[in-house]
């Protein structure tokens, strides 16, 4: 499916060196999808290809207890939301598991989020979350004295 993203929402939020099916790799985190990059042959060269958009996908964490036997951290699983059990492809990070997977679940939070939820001026957003607006302001403004410690 080709479809046409600004060029802000196309910048790798997050990149990340991974191991998928035993050749090295990189995956990239945009606000709309998730890419990774392998190499077919990693002493020849070639790069494959694989792309998810974040909105068509979940992501599981397969834990892995490490040992000496067995060094290598716990593996993601990428399925297709429109079929649990298909799965698109899995990898494993070289940072943790589960914090890929939370940085994910906090990104399609973001997308779900209503526009005027986290807008980021004097109407709404974080001003608003904590129901303390006016602290928040004098602090921005550098009041000091009126600041709660």
């Amino acid at each position: 499916t080709r479809r046409s993203f600004s060029a802000s929402d196309q910048v790798p939020l997050l990149h990340c060196r991974v191991i998928c099916h035993g050749s090295p790799g990189v995956i990239y985190v945009t606000y709309n999808e998730l890419l990774l990059v392998t190499q077919n042959i990693p002493l020849l060269g070639g790069n494959y290809i694989t792309h998810a958009f974040l909105n068509e996908i979940m992501i599981d964490v397969k834990e892995v207890k490490k040992s000496r036997l067995n060094p290598m951290p716990s593996m993601i699983i990428v399925r297709s939301k429109n079929s649990v059990f298909e799965e698109l492809f899995s990898f494993r990070p070289s940072s943790g598991a589960r914090l890929f997977k939370e940085f994910i679940d906090t990104l399609t939070d973001i997308k779900s989020e209503s526009p005027d939820a986290i807008d980021f001026n004097s109407k709404g957003g974080l001003l608003y979350m904590f129901g303390q607006k006016e602290v928040v302001a004098k602090a921005a403004l550098g009041n000091k004295e009126d600041m709660i410690i």
